[in-house]
């Protein structure tokens, strides 16, 4: 299977159809493999969904981290390419597709069993960011930030309906919480 391109796509058979109306066809055909070859590996569809949301948020985590270390962009535009990263581009599939509400609940479940905790790891990735630019000078003041930096952005992930406008209250938001960068 095709990596990436398989993530995003049984992802988005699941969240066009639901959990329970994918079928192993539909995303055996996302995946560019054949039904028997998919049952192989997975057995089942719910191990296929946990597979691709470990597997997409895997893949998203190590270029969102090294994002963070553009030295030639200001902080204020890395954070924000970090949070439309992370969390903007989840917009269209939460809002715009039928069933993606059901799949985000179901995602972060998955993720949750597989013990991966991205918001509790990016949030420390942020606050470490922070003192690294000398936004603050320790881990607890920045946490403080991040954490709010954090919460602003599932706020307005759930309020805007699209990537722009996810962009712009993420821009609102880091300019109040850090005005000066």
């Amino acid at each position: 299977m095709q990596k990436t391109i398989a993530f995003e796509d049984i992802l988005a058979v699941f969240a066009n159809y639901s959990f329970q109306k994918a079928s192993m066809d539909d995303l055996a055909q996302a995946a560019g493999v054949s039904r028997q070859t998919l049952y192989n590996r997975f057995k089942t569809k719910q191990a296929v969904l946990d597979w691709a949301v470990t597997g997409f948020v895997e893949d998203r985590t190590g270029r969102l981290f090294t994002d963070l270390k553009q030295s030639d962009q200001s902080v204020a535009t890395r954070l924000l390419h970090f949070y439309c990263e992370w969390m903007g581009q989840l917009v269209p599939v939460l809002h715009n597709t039928p069933h993606g509400s059901e799949i985000f609940e179901i995602g972060i479940e998955s993720l949750e069993r597989e013990g991966v905790s991205t918001h509790s790891e990016y949030e420390h990735a942020v606050a470490a960011f922070l003192v690294e630019n000398d936004i603050y000078r320790d881990l607890s003041e920045a946490s403080e930030t991040a954490f709010l930096l954090t919460m602003g952005a599932k706020g307005i992930l759930f309020k805007f309906n699209t990537v722009e406008e996810f962009e712009a209250g993420m821009k609102r938001i880091i300019r109040t919480a850090l005005p000066d960068c």
